[in-house]
């Protein structure tokens, strides 16, 4: 594999990382992962809580050895600061001096109280990027709302619409709106680093995850404002496709993804089941069909696929031109060749 450490983009940037947990953290790892040295800063009376908590069953030593911790510090440098300490201002202005960003997602106001929001910081370096991701901005009057991730997705409307239909809400369960957040974050440093580039201007820069999570929503909220119609869960079931779904296989909970997006797949779909009579039905004759009766399609389909292994399924359609997958655990992903060759 060719060594690409000489060519990284950011590696003559250095950025002060004051971020913590999933949105907090994962920032700073994109960078370092571009070639910017990224310093953490954390404390010793708070460290980052990624570092403890349960790392898994099994493991009999937590400390440091939560993945997540080690996932989103790689590439890093680290040092421990006190910002509330008098020291701390003259420490912390000196590494500015010398940076090109700052990223912090506390509360809005802990660090203007201890003498670093981005007014004290500009008198160091003039020309300084910075970003405060918090979780509902700077300014508003919910501005000093503290969430983790479920509940951001939950008030960006995520939740809502996660789940089957005609079922109980799942909502997300995940981290997605502080990935998201992390990744408008990245995407503003670099274009304001471009913008410094060219004029010589440094920029502050107030993200709020609350409205970073919203943006990917937008097909949902142009549904409403077009239609009047509040968007529901749908689980797999989509507006223009069917089959589209994951469907059980053989083996301990096991499945294969199918989807289909035309007549002609259709019709290739068909030819790998030996085109069997149910496929002859006039309720799949067409596409706008077969959506309308996308539940008994299923049912069909997931005979068929009971009798093979999520791979064997996979492979014959996707021989056939019938876009296909299997539905694998992370460990089959580790393993993977395409993904161990790339």
């Amino acid at each position: 594999m060719q060594n690409t450490t000489s060519v990284l983009p950011l590696r003559r940037y250095r950025v002060i990382d004051f971020g913590t947990a999933l949105a907090g953290g994962q920032p700073g790892q994109m960078l370092a992962d571009m070639g910017a040295e990224v310093i953490k800063v954390e404390s010793r009376q708070h460290l980052d809580g990624f570092r403890l908590g349960n790392p898994g069953k099994g493991v009999t030593d937590p400390e440091e050895r939560r993945p997540s911790f080690h996932s989103l510090g790689r590439n890093k440098l680290d040092i421990t600061v006190d910002i509330t300490q008098p020291k701390a201002q003259d420490v912390i202005g000196r590494l500015v001096t010398q940076s090109d960003v700052v990223f912090e997602n506390f509360t809005p106001g802990v660090l203007a109280r201890a003498g670093l929001d981005y007014p004290a910081l500009r008198r160091f370096n003039p020309q300084l990027v910075m970003v405060s991701l918090s979780s509902a901005g700077q300014r508003g009057p919910l501005s000093n709302i503290v969430v983790y991730a479920p509940a951001m997705s939950a008030l960006a409307g995520a939740d809502s619409v996660m789940g089957y239909r005609d079922g109980p809400l799942a909502g997300l369960r995940s981290g997605y709106g502080d990935a998201t957040a992390a990744a408008y974050a990245v995407v503003a440093v670099l274009t304001a680093l471009l913008h410094r580039n060219r004029t010589g201007q440094g920029q502050y820069i107030d993200l709020s995850a609350w409205e970073a999570t919203a943006t990917v929503l937008g097909q949902a909220f142009l549904e409403y404002v077009l239609t009047r119609r509040v968007p529901q869960p749908r689980g797999n079931w989509h507006p223009n496709m069917a089959p589209h779904g994951n469907y059980r296989c053989n083996g301990d909970d096991r499945w294969v993804a199918i989807a289909v997006g035309s007549d002609g797949e259709w019709r290739s779909l068909c030819r790998v089941l030996g085109d069997p009579e149910w496929a002859r039905d006039p309720r799949f004759a067409t596409s706008d069909q077969r959506v309308l009766h996308a539940q008994a399609l299923d049912k069909q389909l997931s005979q068929w696929t009971l009798n093979l292994t999520p791979q064997e399924a996979a492979q014959m359609l996707k021989k056939a031109g019938v876009a296909a997958a299997p539905v694998i655990t992370y460990a089959e992903q580790y393993e993977d060749a395409h993904f161990k060759a790339r």
